[in-house]
């Protein structure tokens, strides 16, 4: 009995570790006089368990902030095993922020970011996203400078690759054009892309833009993920050594 013990938890484990990681990257949130558009997907996720991290453009946000999404700040401040995320993105969200622009205004929207999501929330991002993942050097030496951030998204592995970061790059649309999320155009993009992304996919959203139809296209593409057997973890909690690169 003990064997069969053994080699069930043994076969568990390897599955485990042979599952498709699922990064969800949703973009554009904010939180003004006490409304949130990503609130719906938020519970939905949240009350099944489902991890997903969530993208901060501060200076949308107001005082209501915290009292809004209070629950979810605490389950990732106090839990030991969260499953909310929230992540830097961006001060203003306007175009050009982190691409062609000078070092210090592109240092000065960095840390305005981060010090009102810490007055806000008392969180400390860790993970960084830019606007419309569009970065350059300059977003390279700001991020270096910021040693909290450990984590990006679609960075260039050419520009990004010699510092201590995990770059999160194995995207699979999900959105047929920003915001309109479709279940049948994501399962082609994923059928295409599964033998390519074995250990982790990111998956890119904007809930923010839902309505009702579109929320359940989303429901339909992570039941489908789950059924695949995937794992949704945080970016905080990707830990491929293949994906981790050090400065010289």
């Amino acid at each position: 009995m003990r064997i069969i013990f053994a080699v069930v938890l043994l076969l568990s484990e390897l599955f485990a570790l042979a599952s498709t990681k699922v990064v969800l990257k949703l973009d554009d949130l904010f939180v003004r006089n006490g409304k949130c558009a990503c609130l719906p997907i938020m519970n939905w996720l949240f009350e099944n368990g489902i991890h997903a991290s969530y993208g901060i453009i501060s200076a949308r946000c107001d005082s209501t902030f915290y009292d809004t999404l209070s629950k979810f700040i605490l389950n990732y401040k106090e839990t030991p095993n969260p499953i909310i995320e929230f992540w830097h993105h961006g001060y203003d969200h306007i175009r050009p922020e982190f691409k062609d622009t000078s070092y210090d205004y592109q240092s000065e929207h960095f840390k305005m970011a981060d010090s009102i999501v810490y007055e806000m929330a008392g969180i400390q991002m860790q993970t960084f996203g830019a606007p419309f993942n569009q970065m350059d050097e300059n977003t390279l030496k700001v991020i270096s400078c910021n040693t909290n951030y450990k984590y990006i998204f679609f960075a260039s592995e050419s520009l990004f690759g010699k510092i201590n970061l995990v770059l999160l790059n194995n995207r699979i649309n999900t959105e047929n054009g920003t915001g309109n999320v479709n279940y049948e155009f994501f399962k082609k993009n994923y059928i295409k892309a599964k033998d390519k992304y074995k250990d982790y996919i990111v998956l890119q959203c904007h809930p923010n833009n839902w309505d009702n139809i579109k929320l359940e296209e989303f429901k339909s593409i992570i039941r489908f993920l789950k059924n695949e057997g995937c794992e949704f973890i945080l970016p905080s909690q990707f830990n491929n050594k293949k994906e981790k690169h050090f400065m010289n």
